[in-house]
């Protein structure tokens, strides 16, 4: 009588060589995405606390009597967005009143795994110029 052999056979083990190969891409591909969103949602961030500070400082000038009207464009330097940066900021006074329009708009190009996209963060408001007393 022969005797019981235990363990797998060649076959068995490159089948499932084979399905762990595909899981793995799967889990692979999953990562490359939420890496990808991840570093778009920090840049992201990144950009809304410089429009932010642009607004802040906007608003600071409003309440000095020193904001003036106009379109200005920067090109800042922010670490943690490796690619060019344009931040737009307009200010126009609205007729017959002292408020002002102020919006500030940045913008970038993002090189991910997916190929580059233009992203954009925008901030608009509307100041009192002058003192309230």
């Amino acid at each position: 009588m022969k005797g019981r052999r235990y363990g797998f056979t060649l076959l068995e083990l490159l089948l499932a060589t084979v399905c762990l190969a595909a899981d793995s891409g799967g889990v692979l591909a999953a990562l490359r995405y939420t890496n990808d969103k991840t570093i778009i949602s920090k840049q992201r961030l990144l950009a809304l606390h410089l429009a932010c500070t642009q607004m802040e400082g906007a608003k600071s000038a409003a309440f000095n009597s020193t904001l003036t009207a106009g379109v200005t464009t920067t090109n800042p330097s922010v670490t943690g967005i490796p690619a060019t940066i344009t931040m737009t900021k307009t200010v126009a006074l609205v007729p017959t009143t002292q408020l002002y329009t102020v919006s500030v708009t940045v913008s970038w190009v993002l090189q991910s795994s997916s190929g580059a996209q233009t992203q954009t963060v925008s901030l608009d408001t509307i100041v009192w110029y002058g003192n309230v007393t």
